[in-house]
Formats: structure tokens, C-alpha cells, sequence
């Protein structure tokens, strides 16, 4: 035996499913009111750093998900070729040191460019 979904049946579970995807977020009652104006958001840094021993296409997915396990960073680029991490964070969480000590932590000895 099998079973078929009829034409109609299937526009109304999609027309279900669309209505509740599209359907506004509302807050609890006991929330209490939303504010109307948000913190200013904390100015982000950039901080490029070397990294050695890179040499095959996973090595930068590997120093790239260091980086980012760094509570404060934002993203991270990584090039094996120029064996370089432009790191985006918020200063107020995180340090060019620290995110450097995770990338050397996970294989891969980082350090600040000299100046």
C-alpha cells in the first residue's frame, strides 16, 4: 500500500509550514518592555599574526577555528601562502597574545609581526 499526499493537502501543509517560518518572534509577557535604544556597540580591532608550519589546505581551517574558539573574536582569514591570520575581535575579550596563544596551542607557532 502506498500512500500519496493529494495536491491540495500538500498546498495547505506547505502554506502551514510557510506561515509558521514567517511568523514575528513575540516576546513573553513577563519579559517586561524592550528597550529602545541599544548599548553602543563596542569598536572591533584587527590584529595580523605570523604563523609558522602551515603546508597543506587544512592546516588554515585548523588555525582559523583556533582563532575563532578565542571568546571574543569575530572572524578570522587565514592565507597558507603569505602564512598570515588577520584576526577581527573585541578588545574588551580577547588579546592579539591570547588568540595567538591558541593558534600555537593547536599546532601552529603564532606571534605579532615585528613592527
Amino acid at each position: 500500500m502506498t500512500c500519496r499526499l493529494s495536491r491540495i493537502g500538500l498546498a495547505v501543509l506547505l502554506s502551514m509550514f510557510t506561515s509558521a517560518c514567517q511568523r514575528e518572534p513575540q516576546p513573553s509577557p513577563a519579559a517586561g518592555p524592550t528597550p529602545t535604544s541599544a548599548a553602543p556597540a563596542e569598536k572591533e580591532a584587527e590584529t595580523e599574526l605570523v604563523v609558522d608550519g602551515m603546508h597543506c589546505e587544512t592546516c588554515p581551517f585548523t588555525v582559523r577555528t583556533a582563532a575563532r574558539s578565542v571568546a571574543g573574536v569575530i572572524d578570522a582569514r587565514v592565507s597558507m601562502e603569505s602564512g598570515r591570520a588577520w584576526v577581527r575581535y573585541r578588545p574588551s575579550l580577547a588579546t592579539p597574545a591570547a588568540i595567538a596563544a591558541a593558534i600555537t596551542r593547536s599546532g601552529y607557532p603564532a606571534r605579532e609581526p615585528p613592527k
